[in-house]
């Protein structure tokens, strides 16, 4: 199959993002019909980079391009005559073959036909490198997701790995949940992981944003309004608020997750500073602030299942008895 442009086969066949260091500005079609490509000069004869071809071999007379297979192994050989190309290093440092289409050589149809043919062979050889790569990176995101579900309690498998762009993934666990995260290499974690009910969901029911240091920063969906809570993943079992946020927001919380969330509300009114409003101390004042705020969203996500009577009788069994 012949390409009227290699420069525009590239652009049209081949998602250019999801090559490695944007291959499409490696083989640049000239201004006059022939080709810039940047190579590298393997002096030893051995392939550096399996992404970016090679002069392999020189001659007096003549210099070979090669690249490395899907298999490692070296291609053939594709010959250029010294007189149809020129080795010049770019103003970026690296190194580029200029053929010309002028010459005597470039202008036999053969010749230029064959050039076409063994870089379109280049190119297919990383498009399937590519895959993969995305198609592993798939493997470690299961794995990923998997070990997630299980450290936040959710007995939940993945059944599928989807790749929607460069590295976006989305996975479907066994009772239907969506799960996108973003996965750039197998040693790096997901920064931003988002959970959906399903498919057809708009909106995440909550996300994860990894910190440092273990710390996982969880922003939950409860009818509209967001709750915030960082944790770290050995603590969130023994976390009332956290695992109520956490059912409640996918619509599967239990009357054992409402006990949980009175039992902390009662805690943090047993701790609760009374009398932050007060306080000269910045910070003192600012933990109260926080306090309250939490107290709040508490009275919030109990009135779902307790009546404003009985909230109150909680707070005033507190408040007076400071």
């Amino acid at each position: 199959m012949r390409f009227k442009s290699f420069n525009k086969f590239i652009l049209e066949s081949v998602n250019t993002e999801d090559l490695p260091s944007q291959f499409y500005k490696r083989v640049k079609e000239r201004w006059d019909g022939g080709y810039d490509i940047q190579v590298i000069d393997a002096e030893t004869g051995v392939i550096e980079n399996p992404d970016m071809l090679h002069i392999i071999k020189k001659t007096p007379k003549a210099i070979a391009l090669a690249y490395s297979g899907i298999d490692n192994n070296i291609s053939k050989y594709f010959w250029l005559p010294n007189y149809c190309c020129k080795i010049k290093k770019g103003g970026d440092g690296n190194l580029y073959l200029e053929i010309p289409s002028y010459t005597n050589w470039f202008k036999d149809a053969e010749n230029s036909g064959s050039l076409e043919d063994f870089l379109n062979d280049f190119i297919e050889v990383l498009e399937q490198r590519s895959a993969d790569k995305i198609d592993k990176l798939g493997e470690y995101v299961k794995d990923e997701i998997n070990l997630l579900l299980d450290q936040i309690g959710l007995e939940s498998n993945v059944v599928s790995i989807k790749n929607k762009e460069k590295v976006k993934f989305e996975a479907l666990t066994d009772d239907g949940k969506l799960i996108e995260l973003r996965k750039i290499d197998q040693n790096t974690p997901s920064r931003e992981i988002k959970f959906y009910p399903d498919d057809k969901a708009v909106r995440p029911v909550f996300t994860i944003e990894l910190g440092p240091k273990g710390i996982a920063n969880f922003r939950f969906n409860v009818k509209d309004k967001y709750y915030n809570r960082s944790v770290y993943f050995s603590n969130i079992n023994d976390d009332k608020y956290f695992n109520y946020l956490l059912k409640k927001s996918m619509g599967i919380e239990s009357a054992g997750d409402q006990e949980g969330l009175v039992e902390y509300f009662n805690e943090v009114l047993k701790n609760y500073d009374w009398d932050y409003q007060m306080s000269d101390d910045k910070r003192a004042y600012e933990t109260g602030q926080k306090q309250s705020d939490l107290v709040r969203d508490i009275k919030t996500l109990l009135s779902d299942f307790l009546s404003e009577e009985k909230i109150d009788s909680i707070y005033k069994e507190f408040s007076s008895n400071k």
